[in-house]
């Protein structure tokens, strides 16, 4: 390895550090990547959450429309 490559090996450490390749993993990587993860799937189960509570509500008030609908008519009919 001549001086050249030597000065520019030390270049590259002085401004970005070492190489990220060569990082090991320490137990707050694994902890972050599974918080990470937990997140997101919250999130996804939230919205899920949520999307089944607007079906119950509305199938709730349409039901409940309808059965006002129902007597309604029924007394318009039995009116003379």
């Amino acid at each position: 390895m001549c001086i050249k490559d030597k000065h520019k090996r030390i270049a590259e450490f002085s401004v970005g550090g070492p190489p990220l390749d060569t990082w090991r993993k320490h137990h707050w990587d694994y902890v972050h990547k599974w918080l990470a993860h937990d997140f997101r799937q919250e999130c996804v189960w939230k919205i899920a959450a949520a999307a089944q509570v607007c079906h119950w509500v509305a199938s709730a008030v349409r039901c409940r429309f309808s059965d006002i609908f129902y007597t309604k008519s029924k007394e318009r009919m039995l009116a003379p």
